[in-house]
């Protein structure tokens, strides 16, 4: 079974429950709220069971907290509560320098706004995703533009300094002129990070059945490498740090969270599909809402655990690190891989120089931002099979 460790850096916890879900996503969720109340009962339980299997005595320290979703703004104030004394049971936040929280605009009031601040809670992320209202409604997102601006002005002037919104692009019939409309209201709201992805039509989704039956046609593929282009241009233009693929944040205020992610550093993940790694292998709570609650009610975890080769170890290096404006250190890399996978990067990323595709620059090599779009192609190239 994976435990944590003492030197766990960061908690994730996910909470699966959306009002309504949107045709694109692909993340584990569920429209039953009916037993939000006995979940929350299973994620603080589930906490107390890994920590019963640690031989210290000691709560691990955390240094990032992240609850994700879903929609984790579909909490009530009591089930908030409960999820913070629960995580305060069971590990020492008090050097904790990042705790976020998801939330959706239209959950954000004055009275729900005000009683986050009353929590631990120090940095906010909001899932706005356009400013267009036709485009919203596309989505079945359930909020308008103006509860998008509303909201990020409620939080901060309740105090919050270090917020976060996504946005996306590549709609079917977007054209770049909207886009830029869509960029340019979210850099009038000032917030510390914006996170901007393109359209992802994943499988199993509805999105993805009205593309097969040929309802909405996808963008060309010039046309989004333009809008990602003129993202990335427009950002680093007003002074955000382009420091990861989607990613752009104001001087000093990257996710910390996240970025233990494209490090490498170990996490636990808690709650029904959630993810942990501790550095050597990996494990995965299932992602069955009911089958979750049966088993951590019958005192179990209900985990698949995956133990990384050196080639998955390797693989997953190359690609999160390559996420990072950074790219890989050599350095680092040859700490922690033997001579054939060093030998084997160098090699396959001189082709990608050559073609201008990657710079090496000192002892780094890393990903033009003119090619971060075409990012995938590239690290995947790298990769041992």
């Amino acid at each position: 079974m994976f435990s944590p460790t003492d030197s766990m850096q960061g908690l994730y916890i996910h909470i699966p429950f959306c009002a309504s879900r949107c045709i694109y996503c692909d993340f584990y969720s569920t429209t039953h709220t009916e037993v939000t109340n006995h979940y929350i009962d299973c994620v603080c339980k589930e906490m107390r069971l890994r920590n019963l299997s640690r031989d210290s005595i000691s709560k691990p320290k955390l240094r990032t907290i992240y609850i994700g979703g879903g929609t984790p703004s579909q909490l009530c104030g009591a089930e908030l509560e409960q999820l913070f004394r629960g995580i305060e049971s069971c590990y020492d936040i008090s050097e904790c320098i990042e705790i976020t929280m998801e939330c959706n605009p239209e959950d954000i009031n004055d009275d729900y706004i005000s009683f986050l601040r009353s929590l631990p809670i120090n940095r906010l992320s909001f899932g706005i995703q356009s400013f267009d209202d036709d485009r919203l409604r596309f989505l079945r997102r359930r909020h308008d533009s103006s509860q998008a601006i509303r909201c990020v002005e409620l939080s901060k002037s309740s105090g919050y300094e270090n917020i976060s919104i996504d946005l996306m692009f590549g709609f079917p019939g977007e054209s770049q002129e909207s886009w830029v409309r869509d960029i340019d209201k979210g850099l009038s709201l000032k917030v510390s990070n914006i996170s901007a992805y393109s359209l992802m039509y994943s499988e199993g989704t509805r999105l993805t059945g009205m593309l097969s039956r040929g309802e909405i046609h996808e963008l060309s593929d010039s046309l989004m490498s333009e809008m990602y282009l003129e993202l990335s241009t427009r950002l680093r233009e007003s002074g955000y740090d382009h420091y990861e693929i989607s990613n752009f944040a104001k001087p000093g205020c990257r996710s910390v969270h996240n970025s233990s992610y494209w490090t490498g550093l170990p996490y636990i993940g808690i709650g029904a599909g959630a993810h942990s790694y501790n550095g050597k292998k990996r494990s995965y709570n299932i992602e069955s809402l009911s089958k979750y609650i049966a088993s951590i009610d019958n005192d179990e975890l209900n985990e698949v655990e995956e133990e990384l080769t050196d080639e998955d170890r390797y693989n997953e290096y190359v690609m999160l690190r390559l996420r990072r404006k950074e790219g890989i250190c050599l350095d680092e890399m040859k700490k922690l891989f033997n001579e054939k996978h060093i030998d084997y990067f160098l090699e396959r990323s001189k082709k990608h120089i050559s073609m201008d595709n990657m710079i090496e620059d000192g002892d780094s090599i890393r990903i033009k931002e003119e090619r971060f779009y075409v990012s995938d192609s590239i690290i995947s190239d790298l990769f041992m099979v």
